[in-house]
């Protein structure tokens, strides 16, 4: 029962926002490969805030094509990952014309931003010139996805299978779909996990599916599995922070905590306003090593600083009583 409660509030924390969404687009020569990230259970996105796209320069694999990874997490609005940041997006999603490269970059660059009504709309229009093609169904289905129709994103998905069975991406937005459409049955969850597994495998530059199958295996209390598969992601995204996050958040759930602080800092070393980090940090060092000085000042830091996501900020306070509750019961 409380694994199943879990897996409901699971459900709940990827409908708000921490799905990880693969399309492909070949677009003027390069391969643009957008998708969703994912985060760990301490979740603090946000409904109201547009979304953050985060991308990853890379070589393509055919003909030597410069190819990029767009990383979308709806619910926040700042790139991790660049070059491309959320203003480049927005910058071309307000292309016109009806040709059908032009709609093909319209609706990408609106999947990109978390506009996903506007970008099922584009989608549609350019099946309406290419029917059945895979690249625009997959548009369609993400967009789905992220408006939160789950079962006509299943139906599309379905039929994305049927003309590009075995594709990763395809794979990867199956597999959200049955996972968002599940009624919290744990049967459906590892079908999902099994999909997940499937689209990991299927290409050896597959993100996307890796980071939303280590979320998975976090909230099915597997953190061994978790970090094979977040160590595998790493690999493939030049050890990105959302695959470092998830490694050390898998770390951390093994109890391995010289391992996680040397995740967290090695994050904040690139990038010391990553909060998330931050706040992992705080854990670690609370939980790992009594150290409640370390842990305290960080957490003090997290909830004075305005600039932290407000969930943040309340988790961050909520810990910092738990340890000042805890040092009195030591000391």
């Amino acid at each position: 029962m409380k694994n199943m409660r879990s897996l409901v509030g699971f459900k709940r924390t990827f409908s708000v926002g921490l799905l990880v969404i693969v399309v492909s687009l070949i677009y003027n020569g390069c391969s643009i490969l957008g998708g969703g990230s994912n985060d760990d259970e301490e979740d603090y996105s946000d409904d109201s805030k547009p979304g953050k796209v985060k991308t990853l320069e890379s070589l393509s694999s055919e003909g030597g094509e410069a190819s990029q990874i767009v990383v979308q997490h709806v619910g926040e609005k700042n790139p991790v990952i660049s070059p491309y940041d959320r203003k480049y997006w927005i910058s071309l999603k307000d292309i016109s014309g009806n040709e059908p490269k032009q709609i093909a970059q319209k609706m990408i660059s609106l999947l990109a931003v978390g506009e996903s009504e506007d970008a099922a709309e584009e989608a549609r229009r350019f099946l309406a010139i290419q029917p059945g093609n895979k690249m625009a169904l997959t548009v369609l289905t993400a967009a789905l996805v992220m408006s939160r129709k789950y079962d006509l994103a299943a139906y599309y998905a379905k039929h994305l299978e049927g003309i590009s069975s075995g594709n990763s991406e395809a794979l990867n937005v199956k597999a959200l779909a049955i996972m968002l459409a599940a009624q919290s049955r744990l049967s459906d969850y590892r079908r999902a996990e099994k999909i997940f597994r499937e689209s990991l495998d299927a290409s050896s530059k597959e993100v996307a599916a890796g980071l939303n199958l280590g979320r998975l295996y976090l909230e099915l209390g597997d953190a061994g599995s978790a970090a094979g598969v977040f160590d595998i992601v790493a690999s493939r995204c030049h050890s990105c922070e959302e695959a470092l996050l998830g490694v050390g958040i898998s770390a951390a759930r093994l109890k391995q905590y010289d391992k996680s602080k040397d995740i967290w800092k090695a994050i904040l070393s690139k990038n010391p306003k990553n909060h998330r980090a931050l706040y992992h940090l705080a854990l670690t060092y609370k939980n790992g090593y009594n150290d409640y000085d370390q842990a305290e000042k960080i957490l003090r830091e997290l909830v004075e600083d305005g600039s932290v996501n407000r969930l943040l900020q309340e988790r961050a306070n909520a810990t910092m009583r738990a340890v000042a509750t805890e040092r009195r019961v030591k000391h």
